[in-house]
């Protein structure tokens, strides 16, 4: 497990942590759910905290899912969260880009890193061209896509299905890939219901059971999962990638050893969803207060 000097990780939940027997200075560096949740939990123990973020606003990938269709109530969290800290007396720096240097010279007692991660780019033929592109950058309105669009998802999640959303929405044509034969494996119904539902109403086209096996700047080439017969879709002008994260933790793999306490949280540990990294801050609250 990628924490060090102890704590306990187990337990997690609602209730009151009381006051910490050994108030210490906490440097959470990530702005996202799992360091903001933190960084509150930890003042109100009685902690020094300072949050340090890369951005310049608060949020993590939060902020940026708070601007795609259905999902504008995370901006509510995210300033609720904001607000807390404020009232905590937590000092909050944007724009600041920790490395080992500058956390060395902040001197804290504990620092915990939750850097967040970023979107995974599988390494098959083709999946550095131009026209391909991130999901997260697709809703962050950082890129601009083509009329007819492929979605690559590789995420049973909501991310695929949410840019689906947006983007047909917009008036695009597209198409989603799943090599899983259901869309959002990991989705209650109730949560998937009303976003397929749209999508459906949309003309949207599912292909299910295919892997994409390279892309050109003309196609796609994709296989079935089971037969391995092979296909080759044509008309898209962008491919957008929904295929999961990858963990930010080489902040955490540079401070070892160098920094009396030394944690990881969050996506910076593992992708996850949202109560997962929650409840992981919780836990390092907790365990903080002994």
């Amino acid at each position: 497990m990628k924490t060090e000097a102890g704590g306990r990780w187990g337990r997690g939940g609602p209730g009151t942590l009381g006051v910490a027997a050994r108030p210490r200075d906490l440097l959470v560096v990530g702005g996202g759910p799992a360091g903001l949740e933190l960084a509150a939990l930890a003042a109100e123990s009685g902690h020094r905290v300072s949050l340090w973020e890369a951005d310049g606003r608060l949020g993590g990938q939060l902020a940026t899912v708070a601007s795609a269709p259905s999902f504008e109530r995370y901006g509510d969290y995210i300033g609720w969260q904001e607000r807390r800290l404020s009232r905590l007396g937590v000092e909050v720096r944007l724009n600041e880009r920790a490395d080992v240097a500058s956390v060395l010279d902040h001197d804290p007692d504990v620092v915990a890193v939750a850097t967040g991660a970023r979107p995974h780019r599988p390494l098959l033929p083709g999946f550095d061209l131009p026209h391909v592109v991130d999901a997260a950058e697709v809703v962050a309105g950082s890129v601009v896509v083509g009329k007819s669009v492929a979605i690559i998802a590789r995420d049973d999640h909501l991310p695929p299905l949410t840019v689906a959303d947006m983007l047909s929405g917009r008036g695009h044509q597209v198409t989603l890939i799943y090599g899983a034969p259901t869309p959002g494996q990991s989705l209650g119904r109730y949560i998937a219901g009303g976003i397929l539902a749209r999508l459906h109403r949309r003309g949207v086209e599912f292909r299910q059971l295919e892997e994409v096996r390279s892309i050109t700047p003309q196609s796609l080439e994709v296989r079935n999962v089971y037969s391995f017969a092979s296909d080759r879709l044509t008309g898209f002008e962008s491919v957008v990638l929904a295929c999961g994260a990858d963990s930010d933790d080489a902040l955490f793999q540079e401070l070892r050893g160098r920094v009396p306490e030394l944690h990881v949280l969050g996506d910076a540990f593992a992708p996850r969803r949202l109560s997962h990294v929650t409840r992981q801050a919780y836990a390092l609250a907790e365990a903080l207060v002994d």
